[in-house]
């Protein structure tokens, strides 16, 4: 059974130059790799397997020696999730892959080589990093992907592996039927009773602040710190946005899952009904 926590970091300043250049190494790998894809598909009529970008990481990093400090299994990571990437795509699960900026989320994943001691989180070639566990972390870690919003915060999410052991499935019990609506979030109802949900509106409650912040931001000359400054205000009032919706869809959907033993949930086309 797999199992994952996510915990805040607070890397130093020197451990941030170190992360930076991670972040900056798998960028530019993706976007080579993506660039490459697109190439050898109009020239060749197909596209590249995993083992095939991966073998051109060691003349790369001939060609390119700041590509060497970057950690050999974060860029075959940034291959994989690549690969993932393609083949969502083509099953109609996402939209094509995109070319990634340096100003959007950044992240990098650590197949293995990571380690929990104590409040510290080791990995390599960036050391001990200070960390805050709001959970103990049992099993074995699997993965580990660092991640930088454009905020300036920095979290882990790590990946377990919680061995097996079964759980005892049954149908017995409350089976609550959740209808989405436009002008309530969601209706609920449980065969006896219904009740409905209302749309919190975050976006309504921040709006006026978030104009303030876009219109200083739209006054910074492009380059200077004040504009980097106003940026960061802004994407703080976005964070803030992000974590509201986030932790209402987790309450709501923890105080379904505990009176609930079924839950069935319309097939709906969310976008079509909006329109």
């Amino acid at each position: 059974m797999r199992g994952a926590a996510k915990v805040r970091l607070y890397p130093t300043k020197e451990q941030k130059q170190l992360l930076a250049q991670q972040f900056g190494c798998s960028r530019f790998w993706w976007n080579k790799a993506l660039g490459l894809q697109y190439k050898h598909r109009s020239e060749q009529g197909r596209w590249l397997k995993r083992t095939e970008l991966n073998a051109l990481l060691p003349s790369l990093k001939k060609e390119l020696p700041w590509l060497s400090d970057c950690y050999s299994q974060v860029l075959q990571a940034t291959t994989k999730h690549l690969e993932q990437a393609m083949k969502n795509w083509f099953e109609g699960r996402a939209n094509p892959p995109r070319f990634k900026a340096k100003k959007n989320n950044q992240s990098i994943s650590f197949p293995q080589n990571v380690k929990v001691l104590g409040n510290q989180l080791k990995v390599p070639k960036i050391g001990l990093i200070e960390a805050k566990f709001t959970q103990a972390i049992k099993g074995t870690i699997k993965t580990v992907t660092i991640s930088v919003t454009p905020s300036g915060k920095y979290y882990a999410a790590i990946g377990l592996d919680l061995g097996d052991f079964e759980v005892e499935q049954s149908t017995d019990g409350v089976i609550t039927g959740i209808d989405l609506g436009l002008k309530d979030y969601v209706t609920c109802h449980n065969g006896t009773d219904a009740y409905s949900i209302k749309h919190p509106k975050w976006l309504k409650k921040h709006e006026r602040n978030l104009r303030y912040q876009q219109k200083k931001l739209s006054r910074r000359e492009k380059g200077s710190n004040r504009r980097n400054q106003a940026r960061l205000l802004v994407a703080r009032v976005h964070e803030r946005l992000s974590n509201a919706r986030q932790d209402f869809l987790h309450k709501l959907s923890r105080t379904i899952t505990d009176e609930s033993q079924v839950v069935v949930v319309e097939n709906l086309n969310i976008k079509g009904m909006v329109k």
